[in-house]
């Protein structure tokens, strides 16, 4: 073989694994933007109705003191827990669900810490746009 051969074969072998080291880094690239716009998604999702459930515990709240019911701050207090019990176990439960490569992105661990990350989005991406 001669020198000419030899450097054809070097640059075809060279492209062949740049190729495809390049597709793997555009598909976990792709992977990583798919999975954050759906936590996103998610975290506003989940933002929306937790603002509902505080919105709807407060007018349940007045609607039982206006009636002059019993018990009214224990109830309010019950309630406030259980919702305050369900944001923490829904932003706990998010991780089981991303593929392991992606999970180290997302490291929030309690519900403000989710949505401290969802503020900084919205601003970052409000601000650009």
């Amino acid at each position: 073989m001669d020198g000419g051969m030899l450097m054809a074969a070097f640059w075809f072998i060279l492209g062949a694994v740049g190729y495809k080291m390049g597709s793997a880094l555009m598909g976990y690239a792709r992977m990583l933007n798919l999975s954050h716009q759906t936590i996103i998604g998610l975290l506003m999702l989940l933002r929306f109705y937790s603002e509902r459930f505080e919105e709807t515990n407060i007018k349940m709240a007045e609607d039982r003191r206006r009636e002059g019911k019993e018990k009214v701050e224990e109830i309010d207090a019950l309630v406030t827990t259980a919702v305050k019990l369900w944001k923490e176990q829904t932003i706990r439960a998010i991780p089981q669900f991303l593929p392991p490569k992606i999970r180290r992105v997302y490291t929030f661990k309690s519900w403000d810490d989710a949505m401290r990350f969802l503020t900084k989005y919205e601003t970052h991406y409000f601000k650009r746009n």
